[in-house]
This record gives structure tokens, C-alpha cells and sequence, in this order.
């Protein structure tokens, strides 16, 4: 048996600073989960809203690893512009990164 080191070793362990947890819906992302008093739940962000679009691109036209990705890489302070379905609402809104751990 031969063991070799894990593409991510070496890497600091950075959590999503979304706050968020995301799954495709279609051509969405639908919010599975949101941390509360996160910057999600700061946002106004809810379990079960969709993502239509990010900083103006259609979610059709970004890979959910990618988003994830951001959400986990991008600095504190990284400021995201959502628009957000709940029901039969649409709505803009803006998400700022933070450290969670």
C-alpha cells in the first residue's frame, strides 16, 4: 500500500465565510442551511431562498464548486451583490464576508 499526501495538504483549513450552505436547484442555488448571526443570516438570507444571480452573472453561468470555492477563499470584508428568491419576491441584497471560526 502506498500512501501520497492530499492535494489540500499543506493548505490553512479556511471555512466557508459566507455563513451559508448552497445546493444547485435547477439553474439556482438554493440556500440549504444559513448559521445564525452570520454574515447570510446578517444579510437577511434565509433557508430555502434561491440565488438567482451573483455580482450580475446568472448562477446558470457559475459551477456550484466554484461559488463555494469564493465563499471560502475570498477575504473578509469581500463584498457579494445577491438577487434573492423567496416565494414570489425578488430582491437584491448584499453579502460581506467574514471569518466564522
Amino acid at each position: 500500500m502506498i500512501f501520497e499526501k492530499n492535494a489540500g495538504v499543506g493548505e490553512p483549513d479556511i471555512f466557508d465565510r459566507s455563513g451559508m450552505w448552497i445546493n444547485r436547484k435547477g439553474s439556482d442555488f438554493e440556500v440549504i442551511d444559513v448559521i445564525g448571526g452570520g454574515p447570510a443570516a446578517s444579510a437577511g438570507i434565509s433557508v430555502g431562498d434561491l440565488i438567482l444571480d451573483v455580482d450580475g452573472i446568472s448562477t446558470e453561468e457559475i459551477s456550484l464548486p466554484d461559488l463555494r470555492r469564493r465563499f471560502r477563499s475570498d477575504l473578509p470584508g469581500t463584498v457579494f451583490h445577491l438577487r434573492i428568491k423567496r416565494d414570489l419576491s425578488e430582491w437584491d441584497l448584499t453579502l460581506i464576508l467574514e471569518d466564522l471560526v
